[in-house]
């Protein structure tokens, strides 16, 4: 049994995590990031070709960061409300793995979910994803478990044709 108490920190790396392999579920503020990424390099750029102009130059670098920061921190802050929304038996969780798939128990409820709804299972530092076939994710707290539980995740993932397994810590071993 994997068992955790869920901080605010570790559910942000938990979206985080997820956003950095999957950065087109952003939506549309991700097209104010992707729009930031093109006329930063371009401002700085000209500043650096004209250093004389750098006055005109500071005001439109300015917009652009306020421009990519400003979806960042407001999804950044729906991240904090959906956590403070929890209550406290709901940062509680505890899981098993086994053949039929995991199992999420948290305030007293308990959720099997099978093998075949995930088409993968990756890990970052803090979290172990299990990607679903129709979008979405669930996490586990990496730090809660141990070797022993890693591999059982990986070979039970890995009896499913469709979900693709990469755990770092286990070919470390």
């Amino acid at each position: 049994m994997i068992q955790f108490q869920l901080t605010e920190a570790d559910y942000v790396a938990a979206q985080a995590g997820w956003l950095v392999r999957h950065p087109w579920e952003v939506g549309l503020r991700g097209l104010y990031f992707l729009v930031a990424l093109v006329l930063f390099p371009v401002f700085l750029g000209r500043a650096a070709i004209h250093p004389s102009d750098w006055r005109s130059t500071l005001p439109n670098l300015l917009v652009v960061t306020l421009y990519s920061l400003g979806p960042i921190l407001a999804l950044r802050w729906s991240w904090h409300r959906a956590f403070a929304k929890l209550s406290p038996a709901q940062k509680n969780w505890s899981a098993t793995v086994d053949e039929r798939g995991p199992t999420l128990s948290a305030e007293g409820q308990h959720k099997t979910h099978s093998w075949g709804e995930f088409s993968g299972v990756f890990e970052t530092s803090r979290m172990v994803f299990f990607k679903k076939v129709r979008g979405g994710f669930l996490f586990l707290l990496r730090s809660a478990m141990n070797i022993a539980q890693l591999a059982e995740i990986a070979q039970q993932a890995s009896s499913v044709p469709t979900c693709k397994v990469k755990l770092a810590q286990l070919n470390e071993h």
